[in-house]
């Protein structure tokens, strides 16, 4: 079955309708979330997903029309394939937009169906069952391919702006589950109130990406899945160098890294090959950390001074609040004591409320510092995605939740994930109503101002009716009109 977006046509379908050469109808319940399709049709989304090559197609149910609706789970808020029969399947608008006809719909693509009288009904279209044998087809390159021709779209489109990245990482952990293929482990000291030790063990995956960051939107341009015990540091190169493909050179201006990151070579490479500049912060154990407390001591310049808006618990047992905080910050220059580091480095110190400059936090940075505050506000975006951007991907988005123990069913679901972040992202900007069709709004206000509308398919064409209209195109107008009157023309 090869893809193709329905196009409207009220006219047309209005005639065939008349002479009854009509496909099938469902009623309307357009909106947003058709928008946001259109959003991914406009760039392409479901070009690049037919060219995911499967060696076989099952049961004669076309593989174009199964990875769509695996493509368009994550959008539509359904975690994990069990939930298809119930939340996608019983939507027979969104399957016949999807590409099934209403004979697929009503009496689905096999015949297969319960055996005994006390097995559970026939799943239509498709049991849920053969989206899984379908990622069992699929290798975890295919879906890395993917994502990077989807996102190159984000840069053909000029929707990757600004030259602010960040790259961070977090852990999507599988529990005590031992069947997952490509998993890692680790054991991580655990620190208590009374001053104990324990050990934790922890298995699963590490998902590293990197971010364009712009005020009203985070784009994850790239990423890599890893087993959890993979040290970070192996795939940032490959990362770096997979953007600046995408978007040029000069594509990434400034890099903001975590701890995670450090590595001299590391900074060498992005700041003396590439011309990137980086800020990230020190460990406690570094030597240029305590350069800069040293040179504190003795350094007579008062220090800059702002307020922050945090969220802190003020009382114990008590939900954390949105305070404002002052925060001190002094920058230093010509830092010397980080000898695997070659690149001439600066470095701030960061002191917030009553800590003292023997406590200070440090960063580091190849930009003048002589702004220390804005250097501190620059990395404080970073910040905001450890915070808010894990936390909204794995809960948000279900990142912990597979479907699939495989890798290929672990890495496809993951992509699917962050493309799917990243199209709503860009949806709720400004920018993007631009590339929303024109067509689709038409619809959603008649929807918006008529009521009860139902559509109408024939052929590859719809058309959206009132449901008075439909009786009187079939030769059975009502006696009597309900139909509310409007001059009202949709935008």
């Amino acid at each position: 079955m090869s893809w193709a977006f329905l196009s409207e046509n009220h006219d047309a379908v209005a005639e065939k309708l008349r002479r009854g050469e009509y496909d099938g109808l469902v009623q309307t319940g357009l909106g947003r979330a058709d928008e946001l399709v259109y959003l991914m049709a406009s760039l392409k989304f479901f070009d690049h997903l037919d060219q995911i090559q499967v060696a076989e197609e099952r049961a004669g149910i076309p593989n174009d029309l199964q990875k769509r609706c695996l493509a368009i789970l994550p959008v539509l808020g359904i975690p994990t394939i069990a939930n298809t029969p119930e939340r996608l399947f019983k939507d027979a608008g969104l399957l016949r937009f999807l590409g099934c006809n209403a004979q697929q719909i009503a009496k689905g693509f096999t015949q297969r169906g319960p055996k005994k009288k006390k097995q559970q009904p026939k799943r239509l279209p498709f049991h849920e069952d053969d989206l899984r044998n379908l990622l069992k087809a699929l290798a975890p390159a295919q879906s890395q391919t993917f994502f990077q021709q989807c996102v190159s779209e984000f840069f053909r489109a000029k929707y990757v702006r600004g030259g602010i990245y960040a790259i961070d990482g977090t852990e999507l952990l599988v529990g005590d589950a031992k069947t997952f293929e490509g998993t890692g482990t680790i054991t991580v000291p655990v620190k208590h109130k009374d001053g104990s030790t324990t050990y934790e063990t922890k298995t699963g995956y590490k998902l590293i990406y990197l971010l364009n960051l712009k005020t009203d939107r985070e784009l994850v341009v790239s990423y890599r899945l890893v087993p959890l015990n993979t040290n970070a540091l192996q795939v940032v190169r490959e990362m770096v160098t997979e953007t600046l493909q995408l978007g040029g050179a000069g594509t990434i201006d400034l890099l903001l890294m975590d701890r995670e990151f450090i590595d001299g070579d590391l900074l060498n490479w992005l700041k003396g090959d590439h011309g990137i500049d980086v800020i990230i912060p020190v460990k406690e154990n570094m030597d240029v950390l305590e350069d800069m407390r040293g040179l504190e001591r003795i350094d007579q310049r008062p220090w800059q001074t702002y307020t922050k808006l945090v969220r802190r618990r003020v009382q114990k047992n008590q939900p954390k609040q949105k305070v404002v905080v002052p925060i001190r910050v002094k920058g230093f220059e010509k830092l010397t004591t980080w000898s695997r580091c070659s690149v001439p480095l600066n470095g701030i110190l960061r002191l917030k409320e009553d800590e003292t400059p023997e406590k200070a936090h440090g960063l580091v940075t190849t930009l003048p510092v002589q702004d220390a505050i804005r250097i501190d506000r620059q990395y404080g975006a970073r910040w905001r995605i450890e915070n808010d951007g894990n936390r909204e991907l794995k809960q948000g988005w279900d990142l912990e939740t597979f479907w699939g123990r495989r890798l290929a069913a672990v890495t496809m679901s993951v992509v699917m994930k962050l493309l799917g972040y990243n199209y709503v992202k860009l949806f709720h900007t400004r920018s993007a109503s631009r590339l929303i069709a024109n067509g689709m709004r038409r619809v959603r206000a008649r929807v918006l101002d008529e009521g009860f509308q139902v559509i109408v398919y024939a052929d590859k064409e719809f058309g959206v009716f009132h449901i008075e209209e439909i009786a009187t195109l079939l030769g059975a107008p009502p006696k009597m009109s309900f139909r509310r009157a409007t001059d009202v023309s949709p935008p």
